[in-house]
C-alpha cells in the first residue's frame, strides 16, 4: 500500500514538473528574425493578442519572477528571462516579464511565441517601448516601468547601451531614476563608469 502511494506521489509530481509554463492560451508560434517590431506588425490587424520570447537573464540581477509562492525553493536563479506584451491593434498595452519556471495563464487569449529574438533586438525594441510610452504619458505601471525592468533584467551589453541611453536622454525624472537604479546592480565596468559620473556630477551642484 505505502509503495502504491509513494509510486502515485512520484508520477504526480513528474507531470507537474514536465508541465509546460503557458497554459489557458490559444498559442503559436513565429520567428522574429527581422525583428520584434515586424513582428508585431504581422499581428497587428488583431484586436488584442500576447507575445512571448526568451532572452538570457544577468545573473548579478536574476531572479524568479513569479506571482505568488510557487511551493518550490530555487537555490540559483534562472539563466533566462521570458518577456511577455500585450498588443492592441499593433499598439503595445501592457509589458510583464516572467521567468521559465513560471506557470504562465494566458485567461484563454492567444499568444505568440516569438523565436530567433537577439539580446541587441530585444534591447532595443524594449527601449523603443519604453521611450514611446514615457513620451504619450501611458500607462507607467503597465507598460514603461516593467518593459525597463525587463531592460534591467536583460544580459549583456546591448541591454546596458539601452539603460545608459534612456538615462541621457529621457525628459522624464521618474523615467531616469529608475534606469539609473538599474544601472547601479549591474557589474558592467560601462553602466559603472556611467552612475560613477552621475554621482560626481551630483556633488558638484
Amino acid at each position: 500500500m505505502t509503495r502504491t502511494w509513494v509510486a502515485l506521489l512520484l508520477a504526480a509530481f513528474t507531470v507537474s514538473a514536465a508541465r509546460a509554463e503557458l497554459v489557458n492560451a490559444r498559442s503559436e508560434s513565429r520567428s522574429a528574425a527581422q525583428g520584434v517590431a515586424a513582428a508585431i506588425r504581422q499581428i497587428a490587424d488583431r484586436p488584442a493578442a500576447w507575445i512571448t520570447y526568451r532572452v538570457p537573464m544577468a545573473a548579478d540581477r536574476g531572479r524568479h519572477l513569479c506571482d505568488g509562492w510557487s511551493g518550490r525553493t530555487f537555490l540559483e536563479p534562472p539563466r533566462e528571462l521570458v518577456v511577455l506584451a500585450r498588443i492592441e491593434s499593433g499598439a503595445v498595452t501592457h509589458v510583464r516579464t516572467s521567468s521559465p519556471d513560471c506557470e504562465v495563464d494566458a485567461g484563454g487569449m492567444p499568444v505568440v511565441a516569438l523565436t530567433d529574438v537577439s539580446a541587441a533586438e530585444s534591447a532595443s525594441w524594449l527601449g523603443s517601448v519604453i521611450a514611446s510610452a514615457a513620451a504619450s504619458g501611458g500607462r507607467r505601471d503597465r507598460v514603461w516601468q516593467p518593459a525597463i525592468s525587463a531592460l534591467g533584467l536583460q544580459d549583456g551589453p546591448a541591454a546596458i547601451a539601452e539603460l545608459i541611453q534612456l538615462a541621457q536622454t529621457t525628459r522624464d525624472p521618474d523615467l531616469r531614476r529608475e534606469a539609473v537604479n538599474w544601472l547601479t546592480r549591474a557589474t558592467d565596468p560601462k553602466a559603472r563608469e556611467f552612475v560613477t559620473n552621475v554621482l560626481t556630477s551630483s556633488n558638484r551642484r
